[in-house]
């Protein structure tokens, strides 16, 4: 049995379920699947039935690059979803064999599990719909210590520096006697030098934040499903798209009132998920800026377009989860530093 060790949790992370086959979007959906060699032949070798033991034959696919840790991936199906998904909403694996025949990656997600400058974290990823759900509260999010009788899945590549950063960047996002963008402005001022909404024009901000949508929307199902409407709606050549969309803004406010502090805490959740602003190797913490007001501008467009046609809160979750599946499972960061290079109007939206 693991030993119990210290970690910095999530306030919500002890208490989290899956909902199982409740889910209105299922977290296999879209996606292709990391599976390692080990885990891989494991599989391949289950005594389980033969109907099981096909699907499983023919869910994987060897990558480009396979690796030890990326061996193998598990495809979508014609249909865009995982080719042991049941109709239940349910794995037949895990139906099956248990959970403890699931893949890694599956009896884990979507708790994160990392350590950080010898500091273990533990929290949920927010491209799952029940962990977006139980953020979209009044309360702040907050992190304490604990016990857990877990190992770290992964390390990440960062310093006690940059421990200090997240948490003063964390410490900004949750100072809520200022509006939500004037706290993100403020992490990017913290960050880098660079040119802040003050000095930018909104019109600019949505028209660049809709072409790398459009940029990113082929490569990622789920940004190209919840996001379609906003970038049709607010497509840079629709003279009056700034128009419409501060029009849906203020219904999505006024529908939503506490908007703000759940999308703080789906952010923070975000932070602290991605040791922020250490985010991807190849970016500088400054170039971290144009991933957040990305982020943040997405998550405002994409809810302001569906509003009007999907009012319910319910609505709102799943859009949020569609774009964090994006955000936190991809190189985001990356893209959103060649995509916007001057991100700072985007938080006027």
């Amino acid at each position: 049995m693991q030993e119990e060790t210290r970690w910095l949790k999530a306030d919500y992370y002890d208490g989290f379920a899956c909902k199982c086959g409740q889910c209105r979007n299922s977290c296999c959906e879209g996606w292709e699947i990391a599976v390692g060699m080990q885990d891989y032949f494991r599989l391949i070798g289950l005594d389980c039935a033969p109907e099981t033991h096909h699907r499983l034959e023919c869910a994987f696919r060897t990558p480009a690059s396979p690796s030890p840790e990326r061996f193998r991936l598990i495809s979508p199906n014609w249909l865009g979803v995982c080719p042991l998904h049941s109709a239940e909403g349910l794995c037949a694996l895990h139906l099956e064999c248990g959970a403890q025949a699931l893949p890694e990656i599956c009896r884990v997600y979507p708790r994160s599990l990392k350590e950080a400058a010898g500091e273990r974290r533990a929290c949920c990823s927010g491209s799952c719909e029940a962990v977006v759900e139980t953020l979209m509260r009044d309360a702040p999010l907050r992190f304490a210590e604990g016990t857990l009788s877990a190992a770290p899945e992964c390390a990440q590549g960062a310093g006690a520096r940059d421990l200090e950063t997240n948490r003063a960047c964390l410490s900004l996002l949750q100072d809520r006697a200022l509006p939500l963008r004037a706290r993100l402005g403020k992490i990017c001022g913290l960050l880098s030098d660079s040119a802040t909404a003050a000095d930018s024009d909104a019109e600019a901000g949505l028209s660049g934040l809709m072409r790398a949508m459009n940029a990113l929307r082929g490569d990622f199902s789920s940004l190209d499903s919840f996001g379609a409407q906003a970038m049709e709606r607010y497509d840079p050549e629709n003279s009056s798209a700034l128009a419409l969309y501060r029009a849906d803004a203020a219904a999505l406010e006024a529908r939503f009132p506490r908007w703000e502090s759940w999308f703080e805490n789906i952010l923070a959740n975000h932070l602290f998920y991605a040791c922020f602003p250490r985010v991807d190797a190849r970016l500088e913490p400054r170039d971290a800026c144009a991933g957040l007001c990305a982020a943040y501008g997405m998550m405002r467009a994409v809810c302001a377009a569906r509003v009007t046609q999907l009012p319910e809160q319910a609505d709102m979750a799943d859009a949020l989860a569609g774009l964090f599946r994006m955000i936190e499972h991809s190189a985001f960061y990356y893209n959103a530093r060649v995509l916007l290079p001057e991100p700072g109007a985007i938080l006027l939206l």
